[in-house]
């Protein structure tokens, strides 16, 4: 269920926790990874604006196609939401970094991933970077409530032990609630105050998503208000490499 307020106990967390400079996040290129066309900017918007600023290349891989967010409706059926939101996901690519993201899609359907997926998906995204040769991945949080971050957080700690890179996570529903959250020295928020109102124009090219554009199915998807204003305004919430044994 989607929360109506932006309360939870990551954020509680992680607002003791440092800052983190882009040069920390973002050693080298950056292979970005997205459940869901919005994930990335959400979660991620303000690393990658900051990275892309900072001469780091981008992959944004988008993972999932996700039509699932309107089930019922008869004026957007699933292969229209599908075009729709790729279409959203390119126009929120272009607000950010000057638009110097890479970006392709592995066309898994939404939200039927799991952690079994993770294996598949790690091969397709091993296939789909070609030559791109990333110093980092960032992916959605292990611990955010939906099948499809969880299965792609998974993905991602086999690409990055295959690739001998780091792994960060970044957050997205999981800053909601009362989940576990991660040792307080995997923790660090990112904060790019230049790079706000991109994020913030990145954001509103998810018309499906935010606001009142597909009418016919009360059951579908539609970010609260509360929850969109703190992503757009808030640091972003990063979870470390886990040591090595």
């Amino acid at each position: 269920m989607i929360p109506d307020r932006p309360e939870g106990a990551l954020l509680d967390a992680v607002a003791a926790a440092p800052a983190a400079d882009v040069d920390a996040l973002a050693p080298g290129p950056v292979l970005l990874l997205s459940p869901h066309p919005d994930d990335e900017v959400l979660g991620a918007g303000l690393a990658m604006d900051a990275a892309l600023g900072a001469g780091r290349p981008v992959l944004v891989l988008l993972v999932t196609d996700g039509a699932a967010s309107h089930p019922g409706s008869r004026t957007h059926p699933p292969q229209a939401v599908r075009a729709l939101r790729r279409a959203e996901f390119r126009q929120a690519l272009a607000e950010l970094g000057g638009g110097g993201a890479q970006h392709d899609t592995l066309e898994f359907a939404d939200s039927t991933l799991t952690v079994d997926s993770a294996v598949l998906i790690a091969n397709r995204i091993t296939e789909r970077i070609g030559s791109f040769r990333p110093a980092v991945i960032w992916t959605t949080w292990s611990g955010d409530p939906h099948c499809d971050h969880e299965a792609t957080a998974s993905a991602a700690a086999l690409v990055g032990s295959r690739l001998g890179v780091p792994v960060w996570e970044y957050a997205v529903w999981g800053r909601f609630g009362a989940r576990p959250v991660p040792p307080r020295h995997r923790l660090c928020r990112f904060l790019h105050p230049d790079g706000l109102p991109r994020k913030q124009r990145a954001a509103h090219a998810y018309r499906s998503q935010f606001t009142a554009l597909i009418r016919d199915d009360p059951d579908g998807f539609r970010m609260p208000s509360a929850l969109l204003a703190h992503f757009l305004s808030a640091p972003e919430v990063f979870i470390g490499p886990a040591a090595r044994a």
